[in-house]
């Protein structure tokens, strides 16, 4: 989660937590997020997807987690505050895959022998 706190127009804010947010995903879950843009049929609108490929994983492959959100929406007027509700998704989708594969969050793995 962002260190930083948020106002609706902090724009940089926004843009820079979401890039922390994505980071930190990838280096926790040892993924790579591909971010794409869909225009919907719906004049104006669009959806943002996001996908987290496991490391060594091409984006051709199936997925570790998937986010999806549409904007403009109830969630998020502007762009910027969509893309860190994005970051946050797939980070929160990367946690339940996580606890899914191994029965646990990663804050909460079993400590190795002899530590």
């Amino acid at each position: 989660m962002s260190r930083r706190q948020l106002k609706a127009d902090d724009v940089d804010g926004f843009v820079l937590a979401a890039g922390d947010e994505f980071r930190e995903c990838e280096l926790t879950f040892h993924v790579d997020v591909k971010i794409s843009l869909k225009w919907r049929q719906e004049r104006g609108k669009f959806l943002l997807t996001a996908a987290a490929y496991e490391w060594g994983v091409t984006a051709e492959g199936v997925p570790y987690a998937v986010a999806e959100r549409e904007w403009p929406s109830h969630r998020a007027q502007s762009l910027h505050a969509l893309l860190y509700s994005l970051a946050v998704s797939i980070s929160v989708a990367c946690q339940r895959q996580y606890r899914d594969d191994h029965g646990y969050y990663p804050s909460e793995a079993p400590a190795k022998a002899g530590q």
